[in-house]
């Protein structure tokens, strides 16, 4: 930290050769044993020739919100502001509000203790100070640093042969780093790479560590989300609630869906207990043959409806699926702007660089101005296929300008992606709504494009109803069994309930198909009126509309308007941003900027357009991402297959054979017609009534109160919110700890995060007797405390655990705790069974433990809690410094959860907040229903000498088959685990379904448990 005579002395110099300073003080805020920081500028003469740079991240230790500032006078400042204009053009405006905000508060503070700008070096200080405690005991000199996050050490007392670790030419510092990282796993920073090539040699006996990282959580979130900003609608709907708009900004109708779709979600709620649980992963049963045959007769072409359609969540969903299962680190996405943001942002989240090809007018102004005015020039799009495109992406009608692409444009691309050997994603939501003649086209029906298309649809744009949250995936197998294997390990499935009135719904317009009665025909129709409407609306004020050939939206150009914005936009945004907030506070109206469809380079260009939602108007690469090929076959479909193939008991899967409570049922009934908004889009994170609900109830079990809108994220089923969880907060190289038994997704989502799963087992400690239960399997302290390194982020248990029915002790959690706090470790807790707990077994909350809160995600499920596995609507509870991060993966994959069941949801949980504690409470109903059928399977396996482990808590109960001796050479293969023989062995032979108890331990592990099988006693 430069002392004042210091800063004179270069003060003096530059107003001597009259010569500008660059003042980088992005630490001003952290120094030590009184060292005090003096700006520069503030000395006599400095101020006009001096430009300070500073930064949010360093002062607010936030270093991914990427907002930084340059202090100056106007001559030099208005330079910076030309090149800014010119290249970043602007910062997020929702970082910088959220920085503007804690300044404030910072300044209400200023100089007292509980400034965070005081408290922070303090905290920091014990960290400095235990790091150069540790060099010094092994012999080496640090340097302690006055200010910043860093310190240097002298490591010319430590003799290494590095010989194998560099090349020779490189400094002895570089040399010895690399020894570090793999031979110790510790990372540094040669000091010698801070210096010019003329004067490393002298400081290569120099390295750099960051002791902010000292006993305190690593960087909590995936770096790769670093160039993922954050989400435009979240801004936007935010402003639309607060100033009450009328909202033509968002896409969705303000009309219900058609009267068949609400008697078939009606009669689906009423229609048994299946359409409550589970369905097939990739999709309904009912559903996939549906759009088989109904997009198999458009593309006249037979569809394989088990291998070439991924039913997911919503079109969201399925696009997210492509991305992440086609596109690998570096690959290159070509997308046509204007653009879906969410295009961007997946081909970042998946490793993939974008690059951009727009659409240009041809024809700007007149009463004839369309979508079909804007076009691709054929040098320019063909210029970006290299060796190194992997897909490119086409909305087709495009979302915001409508377009409908002609058959030869469609062909261009064609030829194209042909002769690049290019897979084309093509996102076809609007393709039912085409107005004055225009066809769509699909691009995989033009000759060699079905075997490269991967073509995304949406239920909730075809009939009307956005909250539903279904679409799917269409093309062929060898591309779609890769997205289906993305699917299994995130999303899992999408709610039956939802897919089943959809397949009744396409059922119907199969058999409609082409006639005017279908609601394929009349939608567009009805659609028309409220599109010219909007047209003749905007030219009566001035503006020029772009008609739109397709779709829900229409933009304007809104150039010929001049408003004064200076109070509703900051300098750095684009005019349309400004604009639309000027509209939403000033005018009561919601529109969405156009240059949000654009890229960072591009929105210059497009600034002066607004879009409207006028539908509320009265292969020869390795076509799949590298890191998928760690992850193995999912167990759940293999064997799903079989039960199906052999009309089983089926045991195996775990959903109940009985119906949810009457409470939920009649909440849903009373949802579906409770008005056109419950059918449509709700708030990305959960909706309002079921967050606030999960707030108080949920506060009141952990004696706390959690904020509903920071510290609650409602996903897709508690699926999606372990997705969430593990793709937010472990990157690369990342140790998570993993309790065997596991629930399989937990491997296959720490390795798809980039991380390495390390596994420590819950050991019998008693295996036979009739008293045998979960309880005897326990962890070993040693062997636990082992598990536990400087490289591990996150532990995940089960509790109850899935598939042994553990519940934890609280002296068990208590040690899992105490090491996670000795460890600055994560605990994701999974504890979807929570109230299904025998014979007094009590559930723990270990986010409600000492310390704990702060370091824990805690995972619920509405599907188990509410015994309706197929209503997919969960939960991640925890510190919004955790959770924030969970909402990044969230708005840029899934988005959102369907709005329907949200708030079915939120009802039961009203009904059980007034219950709580109280005998006819359903939690307390539950359990006791499921007490006798828990002891009838067990005395089932044990009159047939079979040994069962009575599980504590949960759905399942696993048993030792040892006793047993089966003749397993027709139903199994010779690598497999006896297990898994032996339950193809039951399916076949006794039509009874069951699942192996080895397929939830590691292939390190697994041996040693093949002799038990796993059934589900609530059916």
């Amino acid at each position: 930290v430069y002392r004042r005579e210091e800063l004179q002395m270069i003060a003096d110099l530059c107003i001597k050769h009259d010569v500008i300073c660059f003042s980088d003080e992005v630490y001003e805020w952290l120094t030590y044993d009184g060292a005090e920081h003096i700006k520069i500028a503030s000395l006599p003469g400095m101020w006009e020739r001096t430009v300070t740079i500073s930064s949010a991240g360093k002062t607010f230790s936030a270093t991914g919100i990427k907002v930084g500032w340059a202090i100056g006078p106007g001559h030099l400042l208005k330079h910076l502001q030309t090149i800014h204009q010119n290249s970043l053009y602007h910062c997020p405006t929702l970082n910088q509000e959220a920085i503007a905000v804690a300044f404030e508060r910072e300044y209400e503070l200023f100089g007292r203790e509980e400034s965070y700008f005081k408290q922070l070096p303090t905290q920091l200080q014990a960290k400095r100070l235990r790091l150069a405690e540790c060099l010094r005991s092994v012999g080496l000199q640090p340097i302690l640093p006055e200010g910043g996050y860093f310190m240097i050490t002298d490591i010319s007392s430590l003799k290494v042969d590095l010989e194998g670790s560099s090349s020779k030419d490189e400094s002895y510092d570089y040399k010895f780093v690399k020894w570090l990282i793999k031979e110790k796993r510790l990372g540094a920073i040669p000091v010698s790479a801070f210096y010019s090539p003329g004067s490393k040699a002298g400081f290569q006996n120099y390295i750099r560590f960051c002791f902010v990282k000292i006993n305190m959580s690593r960087q909590l979130h995936a770096r790769r989300l670093e160039k993922v900003e954050k989400n435009m609608w979240v801004e936007f709907s935010q402003l639309e609630a607060k100033y009450k708009v009328v909202n033509l900004g968002q896409g969705f109708p303000d009309f219900s869906p058609p009267s068949f779709l609400l008697e078939s979600l009606c009669n689906t709620v009423n229609g048994g207990s299946s359409m409550h649980q589970y369905t097939r992963c990739f999709g309904h049963p009912a559903l996939v043959r549906v759009l088989a045959k109904f997009f198999g007769r458009i593309l006249a072409r037979e569809i394989d409806p088990m291998q070439e359609i991924l039913v997911s969540v919503g079109a969201n969903g399925a696009l997210f699926c492509a991305f992440q299962a086609l596109v690998d680190e570096g690959d290159e996405v070509i997308i046509v702007e204007p653009f879906f943001d969410c295009y961007e942002a997946m081909t970042l989240m998946a490793g993939g660089k974008p690059v951009y090809v727009p659409l240009k007018p041809q024809k700007v102004t007149g009463p004839a101005v369309s979508s079909a005015d804007w076009v691709l020039c054929p040098e320019e799009l063909a210029s970006k296929f290299t060796s190194r495109t992997k897909a490119i992406i086409i909305n087709n009608p495009n979302n915001p300008l409508g377009k409908v692409y002609r058959r030869e444009e469609l062909q261009m691309i064609a030829d194209l992606c042909i002769k690049h050997d290019v897979i084309c994603v093509s996102d076809e939501v609007y393709e039912w709504l085409t107005y004055d003649g225009a066809e769509h086209i699909k691009t995989a029906s033009l000759p060699g494009m079905w075997e490269r298309t991967v073509t995304i649809s949406s239920a909730g744009k075809t009939f009307s109803a956005t909250g539903i949250k279904v679409g799917w995936a269409i093309g062929p197998e060898h591309l779609l069994k890769h997205l289906q294997t993305i699917h299994q390990n995130s999303l899992y499935h999408c709610p039956t309930l939802n897919q089943e009135a959809v397949a009744l719904a396409f059922e119907r317009e199969y058999e409609l198909f082409g006639r005017e009665e279908s609601y394929f025909k009349q939608l567009p129709t009805q659609l028309l009126a409220k599109r010219l409407r909007l047209a003749e609306c905007l030219r009566s004020v001035g503006l020029q509309p772009i008609l739109p050939e397709g779709g829900y939206f229409m933009i304007t150009d809104i150039s010929s308007l001049k408003v004064d914005l200076d109070d509703s936009s900051s300098k750095d945004e684009p005019y349309d941003y400004g604009f639309v907030k000027w509209l939403i506070k000033e005018k009561h109206l919601s529109a969405i900027p156009v240059s949000a469809f654009y890229s960072s380079e591009s929105k210059a260009g497009f600034q002066n357009y607004i879009r409207f939602c006028f539908v509320k108007i009265n292969m020869s690469r390795q076509l799949h991402a590298r890191r998928l090929e760690k992850v193995q076959k999912n167990v759940w479909v293999e064997f799903t297959q079989l039960a199906a193939k052999y009309k089983v008991v089926n045991l195996g899967q775990g959903f109940p054979d009985f119906s949810p409570p009457s409470f939920l049922l009649e909440s849903l009934c009373n949802t579906v017609n409770g008005g056109s908004s419950m059918h449509q889009y709700t708030r990305c994170f959960g909706h309002p009534a079921l967050v606030r609900v999960l707030a108080k109830f949920f506060g009141r079990i952990l004696a706390r109160e959690i904020d509903p809108m920071q510290e609650i994220l409602v996903s897709v089923g508690a699926y999606g919110a372990l997705f969430c969880a593990f793709q937010a907060l472990v990157d690369e190289g990342d140790e998570v700890i993993i309790v065997e038994p596991f629930f399989d997704c937990y491997e296959t989502m720490t390795l798809m995060g980039g991380g390495k799963p390390v596994y420590v087992p819950l050991k019998p400690q008693k295996v036979a007797g009739p008293d045998v239960s979960s309880a005897d399997w326990v962890l070993c302290p040693e062997e636990l405390a082992s598990k536990f390194t400087s490289r591990t982020k996150a532990i995940i248990i089960n509790n109850p655990n899935n598939p042994l029915g553990k519940v934890y002790r609280r002296e068990e959690l208590q040690m899992i705790a105490d090491l996670c706090i000795k460890h600055d470790v994560i605990c994701f807790s999974d504890e979807v069974y929570e109230w299904l707990t025998y014979d007094g077994a009590e559930h723990i909350k270990i986010a409600s433990l000492p310390g704990m809160w702060e370091r824990t995600v805690t995972i619920g499920s509405a599907g188990k809690t509410f015994s309706a596995t197929g209503i997919k609507v969960g939960w991640a509870i925890g510190p919004g410094h955790l959770l924030k991060h969970l909402q990044t993966i969230h708005q840029n994959s899934l988005y959102h959860c369907p709005t329907l069941n949200q708030e079915a949801v939120a009802v039961a949980f009203e009904r059980e907040y007034e219950m709580f504690g109280r005998e006819e409470s359903y939690f307390k109903q539950l359990p006791t229903q499921l007490q006798a059928k828990r002891l009838r399977l067990a005395e089932c396996l044990r009159s047939i000498g079979l040994q069962p482990i009575l599980p504590e808590g949960g759905y399942f109960m696993i048993t030792d088959i040892s006793s047993i001796k089966v003749d397993l050479d027709d139903s199994s293969s010779k690598d497999e685990p006896y297990d898994y023989g032996f339950v193809k062995w039951l399916i076949k032979e006794k039509r009874l379904g069951a699942i192996p108890v080895s397929a939830f331990y590691s292939s390190e592990s697994r041996a040693g448990f093949q002799n038990y099988i796993r059934f589900c006693f609530v059916k």
